[in-house]
């Protein structure tokens, strides 16, 4: 028969189990956190680049509109 000491080193135990498991479930939680922050910047950086580019060709095309000669309109004269 138990004396009561090894009861409550046993519930002892339990709660530092548990508290064990409380932060390992907190550190995979924040491992989780972490990695979903980076997916979410990943595509966050892959949607800039893909904008910037889009800026270049837009300031490709402007400066090809401005560098061609603008065009001569001629009226036509009214028929008399």
């Amino acid at each position: 028969m138990g004396t009561g000491i090894e009861s409550e080193s046993g519930e002892g135990m339990g709660m530092v189990k548990e508290q064990e498991e409380a932060a390992a479930a907190r550190a995979l939680l924040s491992q989780y956190r972490a990695a979903k922050q980076f997916e979410e910047n990943a595509g966050l950086r892959r949607e800039r680049a893909r904008v910037i580019e889009q800026l270049k060709q837009f300031q490709v095309h402007l400066h090809a509109q401005r560098s061609k000669p603008a065009p001569v309109h001629q009226h036509k004269r009214a028929k008399q």
